[in-house]
């Protein structure tokens, strides 16, 4: 059966690990002086080597070669390669995160009491150890600490944050660092001359980056570049299978930034994603590459810096000279956070693209808006209802008080502004239409005319929802109107439906204030549940009426209930009744509490029981 580049080239002895030079010092060291610890804890990313180091020990402690000048192991004895082969019985090899409960780990502390079968000691080796539970990881914790002499735990883990500091303390913890890619790219040649295979360099310089510190990682995506079958892999054979774009690219790329060609780059991004490229990818290479740029700046000899071939560093050292600092440092930022936000986006091409736009025009590209407060008061000129008549009512009280309010507001203005003398500061524009307009001869003018009549606050008009009914109101916003009415035709539309519920909503509720879409009404503390069970009934009949431009939200107030306001009992005389009815009925269920709590203390023989 063929087996995996990662797995048939894993290393069997110590000389072979790659990039963990000081691990292997150290386990050497304790192997030859006969101080090897009972428990370790090998912490690391993925890849890194942590399981095979974990076999390279088991297999030293246990190697039967008695030549001292053989590095321990051997490889050759029969216990090396039982272990290689994975027949050697006193080497126990445990995924913990497919079995990470207390019946596996009863089973290894029950059998640590019996002595090695074959080998000197007994090595378990507990992969994925973080994803033990707390009570297995309690149940480990005795015999981790004291275990019999001929028994040596191994725990390999990826998380060593998760692990308890209990059992850190009872392990020696080693910790696997990223492989450079200088050790990753040599020991990919030696696989390479090994296997005959014919590669270019700088396409192992690519797989080497793109393995990002992780020799199975770096393995796998050499493997899949052999599988291609071509005689010599390239670099541009590997960049295709790997998903990134060559170093041209991002050259031309920034140079179409640096000339403000905007529908270049543009146009170059799109034969990339049109090809197969991935965008997450190309963003995380650009950075890369702004980091060349960076390197190449200030570094006087960036060859052994920067993974690009010696042409390509050229090309990149001069495009450096051509930029400057904050044009770098700005690249730097930009595509570091895009690349963040790209990891969780579903269209990372969109964020690719913008960041073309910023890196052109600059951080003014980005478009920053404040959060406007409306006033509370609004206006709601609702066009009249159509009747069988087909005649409008008149203008309410309501309306009539808010237009001489307008009407007196207009005028107290007019009087201040000739009492100045002087006319307001003009604002400055904050947009381009508007310099545009400022701009315009006698503008000046023009804006002094449309001070005698200021513009509302704000103004939306929006068309009732098809399919509405015949008397669905055509809502209309301006400024400066009484939210009562907006709150009489909820609490209409919703007493239609349950009269005596909304007697209590509409005698402890008040509307008072509109933010934005949200019309916030205020409820006395003590009818707080009754407010939250009316609040989607609230919303749905607000929704009816207004289609999706308003929803309620409830605030819990400390108010007297006579400062609610009053129902009308000429509008609904049988209000006042059913508030009543409901009042009787909390009574009597309080009558009922209490009787039941006195037979309860009866029956337990208790003084009292509180009712709350």
């Amino acid at each position: 059966m063929h087996l995996a580049l990662y797995r048939s080239e894993r290393p069997e002895r110590f000389d072979e690990i790659i990039g963990q030079k000081h691990i292997v010092k150290i386990l050497r060291n304790q192997i030859k002086k006969g101080t090897v610890s009972q428990s370790y804890l090998f912490a690391g990313t993925r890849g890194t080597g942590k399981t095979t180091t974990a076999r390279i020990l088991a297999k030293a402690v246990n190697c039967t070669c008695s030549d001292p000048g053989v590095d321990l192991p051997c490889g050759e004895c029969a216990n090396c390669r039982a272990i290689t082969e994975g027949r050697f019985l006193d080497v126990v090899e445990l995924d913990a995160a497919s079995n990470n409960g207390v019946e596996s780990l009863r089973q290894i502390t029950e059998s640590v009491q019996y002595p090695p079968t074959v080998g000197k000691y007994k090595v378990y080796i507990i992969d994925e150890a973080h994803m033990l539970t707390d009570s297995a990881e309690n149940a480990f914790l005795k015999t981790l600490e004291e275990p019999p002499a001929h028994v040596i735990f191994i725990l390999a883990t990826t998380n060593p944050e998760k692990i308890k500091a209990t059992i850190k303390s009872r392990c020696l913890t080693l910790n696997f660092r990223h492989v450079s890619e200088n050790d990753l790219l040599e020991g990919m040649k030696r696989i390479c001359q090994k296997k005959d295979i014919s590669i270019e360099e700088d396409a192992l310089a690519v797989i080497a980056r793109k393995a990002d510190g992780s020799v199975r990682d770096a393995l796998s995506l050499l493997e899949q570049c052999i599988n291609a079958g071509d005689e010599l892999i390239t670099r541009e054979l590997v960049l295709e299978y790997t998903g990134g774009a060559g170093d041209d690219f991002y050259i031309e790329l920034t140079d179409a930034i640096r000339a403000g060609e905007a529908g270049t780059a543009l146009a170059d991004i799109d034969s990339m994603v049109r090809i197969g490229k991935d965008a997450k990818q190309l963003l995380s290479d650009w950075l890369l590459h702004y980091r060349n740029l960076m390197i190449c700046k200030y570094v006087q000899d960036p060859s052994e810096l920067v993974n690009a071939s010696s042409e390509n560093t050229a090309r990149i050292v001069t495009q450096a000279k051509s930029l400057s600092d904050e044009a770098i440092n700005y690249g730097i930022r930009l595509l570091s956070g895009t690349v963040n936000k790209a990891k969780f986006s579903t269209m990372p091409r969109i964020l690719l693209e913008t960041c073309v736009i910023k890196l052109i025009v600059g951080e003014s590209a980005e478009v920053r808006t404040e959060p406007v407060r409306i006033n509370a008061n609004i206006s709601m000129s609702a066009r009249t209802p159509r009747t069988e008549a087909g005649t409008a009512p008149a203008m309410s009280n309501a309306q009539q008080v808010n237009t001489k309010a307008e009407n007196h507001r207009l005028e107290s203005r007019g009087v201040e502004a000739s009492q100045s003398g002087t006319p307001k500061e003009e604002p400055q524009a904050t947009n381009a239409y508007e310099k545009q307009v400022q701009s315009r001869p006698n503008a000046s003018a023009e804006r002094a005319q449309d001070v005698e009549e200021p513009q509302p606050l704000f103004e939306q008009k929006f068309n009732p929802l098809e399919g509405a009914p015949p008397d669905r109101h055509i809502v209309e916003f301006e400024a400066n109107q009484n939210l009562d009415e907006m709150w009489d035709r909820i609490c209409d539309q919703m007493a239609r439906a349950d009269a005596m519920f909304m007697a209590m909503v509409a005698k402890y509720t008040r509307l008072v204030d509109l933010h934005g879409s949200e019309l916030t009404v205020e409820v006395k503390k003590t009818k707080s549940l009754m407010a939250d069970d009316a609040l989607n009934e609230l919303n749905r009949i607000t929704k009816a009426l207004y289609g999706d431009k308003f929803y309620i939200t409830f605030r819990v107030v400390e108010y007297n209930p006579a400062d609610a306001r009053e129902l009308s009992q000429v509008e609904e005389p049988g209000l006042q009744r059913f508030d009543d009815e409901l009042i009787d009925a909390a009574e009597e269920k309080d009558e009922i509490a209490k009787e039941v709590a006195k037979d309860v203390a009866d029956f337990f023989g208790v003084d009292k029981i509180d009712i709350k």
